[in-house]
């Protein structure tokens, strides 16, 4: 998911929970950091008659928390390699179309990107060193699509490596390893 979304759940973090879970336990989703909802699509199903999921009472908890026009992922991940990856974007009203909401099953998850900036607290920013610090850890990350840029996180010697990948040569003496008989024959 991470690497179909591009996004990072360091920046500026990540929670994640079960869709039932979630409304069960009264749980407010932070609209600072990343956030994933598993099992959209049988929320509070447990005889596996999935046309009783009470969906709408999650789309109730998303507008509380994040409101009715910020943007969800509807996330279902490639299990074989002749599966597609879906990955649509809805509004948080969007979730209440009846259309809309038949789409999601037991396998969908929801990335909820953040919504606001996080807040950083100075007293443990001058422990830390620097009020200045905060910044330089690159917040709130924007989900941005495809084309999002995290070279601009990684420290120097990372981005040295990365210059270094077209021009990389194997070792002498590396030894290339190959597959099995076993696997050569299936």
């Amino acid at each position: 998911m991470f690497a179909d979304l591009e996004f990072d759940p360091c920046l500026p973090s990540c929670n994640t929970y079960e869709a039932t879970e979630l409304l069960l336990r009264d749980r407010s989703l932070d609209p600072s950091i990343n956030n994933i909802i598993w099992q959209v699509g049988s929320v509070g199903v447990i005889d596996m008659e999935f046309e009783k999921s009470k969906f709408h009472l999650l789309v109730d908890h998303l507008e509380k928390d994040f409101g009715p026009d910020h943007k969800v992922v509807h996330y279902i991940g490639a299990v074989l390699p002749q599966s597609t990856t879906t990955m649509d974007r809805f509004t948080i009203a969007d979730l209440r179309k009846e259309d809309v909401a038949r789409q999601f099953g037991t396998i969908s998850t929801f990335y909820i990107p953040p919504r606001d900036e996080p807040l950083v607290y100075s007293g443990i920013a001058e422990d830390m060193g620097s009020l200045a610090a905060p910044a330089k850890l690159h917040y709130p990350m924007k989900w941005a699509g495809p084309k999002l840029n995290m070279i601009s996180t990684f420290i120097p010697y990372e981005r040295d490596v990365i210059a270094q990948i077209d021009t990389h040569a194997a070792p002498e003496g590396y030894r290339k390893l190959h597959a099995s008989a076993a696997r050569r024959n299936s």
